[in-house]
């Protein structure tokens, strides 16, 4: 009987930075990085401030794009999945501060939702049941 495979995450040689150098090497922050995540794996990145992890995790998730190498999430190429299908597969947090006012934790909360809205963006019954948020609103 053949096992499932359970990698969810593979990277193949890749190299991350910012290629606006001359010289693309001159770019690279780090690399080659070759490896896979399986579930239920839990995986930790640390290091010194600007060491290249937002980098990294900027890159992992398509946001920015790699100088090198492959990145497959659940067997596709992240390249080939569309920003909707990464929405639904990634959740990712910035280090970038973003300045908001008035915006109550459960909106917060709520945007996490967001790939799953409609055209305009409204919860459904679902998405309230997910959250658990009162149909009525917070108090």
């Amino acid at each position: 009987m053949k096992e499932a495979d359970h990698t969810i995450l593979r990277i193949q040689d890749l190299f991350v930075g910012y290629e606006q150098h001359a010289n693309p090497k001159e770019g690279i922050v780090y690399g080659p990085l070759t490896t896979e995540i399986h579930t239920p794996e839990m995986i930790g990145i640390i290091g010194r401030n600007g060491i290249g992890k937002s980098t990294l995790l900027r890159t992992l998730t398509g946001i920015q794009h790699a100088i090198s190498g492959t990145i497959m999430i659940r067997g596709q190429e992240i390249s080939k999945i569309s920003r909707s299908d990464r929405a639904r597969l990634i959740s990712y947090v910035s280090t970038e501060a973003i300045h908001v006012q008035n915006l109550r934790v459960m909106e917060l909360v709520s945007m996490g939702r967001f790939p799953y809205t409609n055209w305009f963006g409204k919860l459904t019954g679902n998405d309230h049941d997910i959250l658990m948020i009162p149909l009525s609103g917070p108090e």
